[in-house]
């Protein structure tokens, strides 16, 4: 005999199940971006661990484990190091940040002929404004305090919760290791829960890792070279904390147009102020070169004509993310722009043409 249920007992199992959920959802808070780092990097390197799997004729525990490994030497390891590294920078240049552009320097440069001081003097007779040695060094040295000291607290924040840091670490590391040898189990099983067609899900998750590949992974990509290059030239010309400046130039690589010329210009502009007019040409020139190079001729090779992402998005979804997630946001604003897009998508395939017709010939009664 077929069970019946109530119209009460359905409504009450639909409140309870979404108060579990909810309730699920804040245990889960806590570690969320580990997990949204852990699903991220399983589903960029799964290809790599489908081919170990076979290799080692289906041993999933095997490979799932040497994958792990992999990851965690190859990515985690190296990333760790960089933050500790950069965190060093930052309390180094905040105990640097007074005088770096001496009024004594100013004051020798304005007053003879070089090619500094005529910038200088003609850029204060355009802009009308009496650019003194005193008005330059206080106006640089309060931006790049004001720079360090926001960056000195967030990376003191999030290195000073040692606890928790290294909980979500290892949350992290759980999660890869079981999506690399039960993923398949878990997609099955969410296929058979979540209310939909499946092959409305397909289109969903197969848009979703296409843009997510797009946004996520290669203008990563083109953010870790160009923030390397950039880093490179800080170490030609002598500037100070050199993975500092290229893990920021990193991500405002991310952002359309102004990309790191938001780092190479004041770095420019600072090394000019400072007389050093051959290290300021090559400043300028190299990372134009390639930040030109990447942004424009290896970036849309590798996103391809098929997949087209509003640079715009992109940086609301950045924008955004930061100013609701905080750092990151980062990650959870171009996500989050993926998912509606993706719905998106799935509504002009599929759900498009029941809404013009008022579901009439889909829904019986």
């Amino acid at each position: 005999m077929p069970n019946v249920h109530s119209k009460s007992g359905i409504i009450l199992f639909a409140i309870f199940f979404v108060v579990i959920i909810l309730l699920l959802l804040r245990l889960l808070w806590v570690f969320l971006g580990a997990i949204v780092l852990a699903l991220l990097t399983v589903n960029l390197t799964y290809p790599i661990y489908s081919r170990l799997e076979k290799l080692f004729r289906n041993k999933k525990s095997v490979a799932a484990y040497l994958m792990t490994s992999f990851v965690l030497l190859c990515i985690i390891v190296p990333v760790f190091f960089i933050i500790l590294t950069i965190s060093k920078e930052t309390a180094y240049l905040y105990t640097k940040t007074k005088d770096v552009v001496s009024q004594d320097e100013l004051s020798y440069l304005m007053n003879n002929d070089s090619l500094t001081g005529k910038f200088l003097n003609k850029l204060s007779e355009l802009l009308g404004q009496d650019i003194t040695p005193e008005y330059i060094t206080q106006v640089t040295n309060n931006a790049i305090k004001s720079t360090i000291v926001y960056l000195y607290k967030e990376f003191n924040t999030i290195l000073s919760n040692v606890a928790r840091f290294i909980l979500s670490f290892l949350v992290m590391i759980a999660t890869i290791f079981t999506m690399y040898k039960r993923g398949d189990e878990l997609k099955e099983y969410l296929l058979q829960v979540i209310p939909l067609p499946k092959h409305n899900i397909e289109i969903i998750v197969t848009k979703f890792n296409e843009i997510g590949r797009s946004i996520l992974f290669i203008n990563g990509l083109s953010g870790v070279i160009q923030g390397t290059l950039l880093a490179v030239s800080f170490l030609i010309v002598g500037l100070g904390a050199p993975v500092l400046w290229g893990a920021i130039a990193g991500f405002f690589a991310f952002m359309p147009i102004i990309g790191i010329t938001l780092v190479y210009i004041p770095a420019t502009a600072f090394l000019i102020l400072k007389g050093k007019m051959l290290s300021a040409i090559f400043m300028f020139g190299f990372n134009i070169i390639h930040s030109s190079l990447v942004e424009y001729i290896l970036k849309p090779r590798l996103i391809g004509k098929d997949i087209k992402m509003s640079g715009l998005l992109v940086f609301v979804g950045i924008i955004g993310g930061m100013q609701i997630f905080g750092v990151l946001g980062i990650l959870y604003g171009p996500l989050i722009i993926a998912l509606f897009i993706s719905f998106a998508e799935l509504y002009r395939l599929e759900y498009r043409r029941l809404f013009e017709n008022g579901f009439r010939d889909h829904i019986s009664d």
